[in-house]
């Protein structure tokens, strides 16, 4: 058979195959028996070629590129998703999307919904007409002559949502415990599935939307109902009233009733009938008493009769009724003053006795009080100018009900210390300087002071001043000092501490010989607090890296984020005294940029925190931060009273570059907001990265002892020379720094060298 017929024939049997309904995908091209080729010379066949039109195609072919090609079935078919959610009424198609060659036949079972077809090119389309709460799976056949390709999708509809509805017997009025069968809502849209409302007790909303049930809360009700269907949700605002029955039979079983004055009344409890009480309400209530609900209790006083009328109201109407309560006196059963009567000489007395039991009508005392106190209505007062020894005072009460007596110890003594105080109550001395920290009493003279524990070696207290040449540096201590005379004892607290800033730098400067940081370009870090030092300065005498004791804390600031965690050479050496210096304990916290310092610091018996968040630093002996930060002002200040409060601070940082796009480096810079109370000031001048920390700076690059020498220099001597003038360009950074922060140093013109 010739290769044309036997093409015709193989379409021939697929088309019944597809027209009869049977389902199968042809994957290969159908077998073909083999043809029987003459063996004629090659010059023969190329004489008898037939140029092909499309015509010469069979059904199982098509045309392309000048030539026959076999169809190709079609497979992979999909609409994009196998799951379709339509909307009643809502215009919708859905493209498909196939391999292979495409189908000329589509076919969909069982069919789709009322309103929605498969058209010939396979676009399923259009609008449902009705809801069907069903997800309903549908199969979709695509074929050609030799392939069928058939998919799945799930089709769910969504109902038109209920459009608007209300109640037209809306306000509702009810009578407590009353049955409830309102007419349904006028409704239009989507058939309503379900109903829902926050309905008072007794109340539901049934399947046509009706309000029904038993009254059951008094009160007005404004109520949302909701009519939901699978498209969506609409609602109506109903207002419901519900009165109660009026109250009945009103009265007060236990009145009428007697009591005492300025004692806890029996509690009167109403009984009523009706319905329950909404509002009450009374008028003429004795003084004293309280009214709750009903309830009258309290501590009456006024002595007499008293006729008042209670009201009990309620949605359906009111009732009353009066009540008579009367009020007697109790004898007096004690006399209490609110402390002993020891008084002190010259000093004013005001106290008042208290009484339990009656009022007080008549008082009594005697023997006569000494000379400058009066005794009147239960009440002692006046100055008393003379001592007194202990002796009995008896004082009465009297009243319609009878005396009643009790007697107390009277007596008048010195005055008691007191209005004593120290400048300050935390402050730190300098080692080997000599100390006169002054008390200032104004109270009573003080026959003699305790301290505990003692002083540092060198201070004593005379006369509760704190004198002396200290010895050695020492932390901070609490100090109780006890001021005694013969009227009493005052206790009262210094917080103080010992400073040695040369001992200081040598501990920071221990091993560490010189430095050399590389490329990096620090800022100047200038000292300009009381305890501030420089611990190392450049070849110019700049201070790169500096210290200050900051009220109970301690700090270090370098020049450079980058030199404060160094790992190697004498620049860890120096990164580790720092720490060590500023750490009083093992908890050391990191913030994120010192993470990688971990491994170092728990080497060296650290017990560290990474990452920490500066806003709370409770629980750390002492943290690494950034000047140049973005912690905020609530961040910086946490650091701060961290500081003041005792904590340890390392930070490092340069403020030149910030400079380039920010101005006013004192007040906007993040690592000045407290340069204040930290000593430590960061400029926006650069300097070097070597320093040479083998000799300790001059004692005048402490702004306290320079200040001290430039003051001496123009009051008493010794005279500054040219040699010592090498440190007036950082005091003439100190001066800046005190127009900033409002501090006032000398006149530095008369300098030698100008």
């Amino acid at each position: 058979m010739s290769s044309s017929k036997w093409n015709v024939a193989a379409a021939i049997i697929l088309a019944l195959m597809v027209g009869s309904g049977s389902w199968f995908v042809i994957t290969e091209k159908m077998t073909q028996p083999p043809e029987i080729v003459d063996e004629e010379p090659e010059e023969e066949e190329e004489q008898h070629r037939v140029e092909l039109t499309p015509d010469d195609c069979t059904m199982l072919q098509k045309w392309f590129d000048n030539d026959c090609i076999d169809l190709i079935g079609p497979n992979s078919l999909n609409y994009g998703s196998s799951d379709v959610i339509w909307r009643v009424g809502e215009n919708q198609q859905f493209l498909p999307s196939f391999s292979g060659d495409g189908p000329d036949a589509w076919s969909v079972q069982p069919p789709l919904p009322n309103g929605i077809w498969l058209d010939n090119s396979g676009v399923i389309k259009g609008a449902p007409l009705e809801y069907d709460s069903l997800t309903t799976t549908y199969l979709i056949t695509a074929s050609n002559p030799v392939g069928v390709t058939i998919t799945e999708l799930n089709i769910s509809m969504i109902d038109i949502p209920p459009l608007e509805f209300n109640y037209p017997d809306s306000p509702y009025t009810f009578t407590y415990g009353d049955y409830v069968s309102q007419n349904p809502p006028l409704i239009s849209g989507g058939e309503i599935i379900t109903w829902e409302a926050t309905l008072p007790a007794g109340f539901y909303i049934d399947y046509r939307g009706s309000l029904v049930g038993t009254a059951l809360e008094l009160g007005v009700h404004n109520i949302t109902v909701f009519a939901n269907n699978s498209g969506g949700s609409s609602n109506a605002t109903i207002s419901i009233l519900v009165v109660d029955h009026a109250v009945s039979n009103l009265r007060y079983t236990d009145a009428p009733l007697s009591t005492f004055v300025n004692e806890t009344m029996y509690t009167l409890i109403p009984s009523l009938g009706g319905g329950a009480v909404i509002g009450w309400g009374v008028t003429g209530l004795p003084a004293g008493l309280s009214f709750d609900n009903g309830t009258i209790s309290g501590i009456p006083s006024g002595l007499g009769t008293h006729n008042f009328e209670v009201f009990a109201n309620n949605s359906g109407g009111s009732a009353s009724v009066l009540i008579q309560i009367f009020v007697v006196d109790r004898p007096v059963s004690s006399i209490i003053f609110p402390m002993e009567l020891s008084f002190v000489w010259k000093t004013a007395v005001n106290i008042s006795a208290n009484t339990s039991g009656g009022p007080v009508v008549e008082w009594g005392f005697s023997p006569t009080l000494p000379n400058g106190l009066i005794f009147e209505q239960g009440r002692i007062y006046g100055i008393a100018n003379t001592i007194h020894s202990q002796s009995v005072l008896k004082i009465w009460a009297n009243n319609s009900g009878g005396s009643y007596v009790e007697e107390f110890n009277l007596s008048i003594s010195d005055m008691t210390p007191g209005n004593i105080s120290w400048f300050q109550s935390i402050i730190a001395f300098e080692a080997n300087s000599s100390v006169q920290f002054n008390v200032e009493n104004l109270g009573p003279a003080i026959d003699s002071w305790q301290i505990e524990p003692s002083l540092p070696d060198g201070l004593s207290l005379l006369e509760g001043n704190i004198t002396g040449t200290p010895s050695e540096r020492t932390g901070w201590q609490q100090y109780i000092i006890w001021a005694n005379n013969s009227g009493g004892s005052l206790e009262l607290s210094l917080e103080l501490a010992v400073h040695d800033l040369d001992a200081d730098w040598n501990d920071l400067a221990d091993g560490v010989g010189t430095l050399d940081y590389g490329s990096s370009w620090p800022s100047l870090i200038v000292p300009h607090g009381r305890w501030s030092f420089p611990v190392g300065v450049d070849w110019n005498n700049r201070p790169i890296i500096t210290a200050s004791h900051a009220q109970k804390g301690k700090i270090i600031g370098y020049g450079h984020e980058g030199f404060v965690a160094q790992s190697s050479g004498n620049e860890s050496i120096m990164s580790l005294n720092a720490i060590d210096w500023v750490c009083d304990g093992s908890d050391i916290g990191l913030v994120s940029r010192y993470n990688f310092y971990e491994d170092d610091l728990t080497a060296e018996g650290y017990s560290v925190t990474t990452s920490i968040d500066v806003n709370n630093l409770s629980g750390y002996d002492c943290i690494l931060a950034e000047f140049w930060n973005s912690y905020g002002n609530t961040g910086n200040n946490a650091i701060e009273a961290f500081l003041l409060d005792g904590g340890g601070v390392v930070m490092g940082g340069h403020a030149w570059y910030w400079s380039y796009s920010n101005s006013d480096v004192a007040n906007n810079y993040p690592g000045n907001s407290f340069a204040q109370s930290s000593g430590l000031f960061v400029s926006t001048s650069s300097g070097s990265v070597g320093l040479d920390l083998r000799n300790a700076p001059s004692q005048l690059h402490r702004p306290n002892a320079a200040i001290q020498a430039v003051e001496n220099h123009i009051y008493s001597g010794p005279l500054l020379n040219d040699a010592d003038a090498a440190f007036k360009e950082s005091l003439t950074t100190c001066r800046w720094i005190g127009r900033v922060f409002g501090h006032k140093f000398v006149k530095w013109s008369i300098l030698p060298g100008g």
